[in-house]
């Protein structure tokens, strides 16, 4: 019975890791593409004022 519910725990815990480093991974791309849009809007702002000049 201790056994089963060790073995269980540590079944639960390599899960909980997995789905951790999961979102990691979106977060991350998520962060890559936010300043990717960021870069991009600047130089969108900067051209547009370049034309207005």
């Amino acid at each position: 019975e201790t056994q089963a519910a060790l073995e269980e725990e540590t079944r639960a815990r390599d899960e909980l890791r997995e789905q951790y480093a999961m979102s990691e991974r979106h977060s991350n791309a998520l962060h890559g593409e936010l300043e990717e849009s960021r870069q991009l809007m600047e130089q969108a702002d900067r051209a547009r004022r370049a034309a207005e000049s």
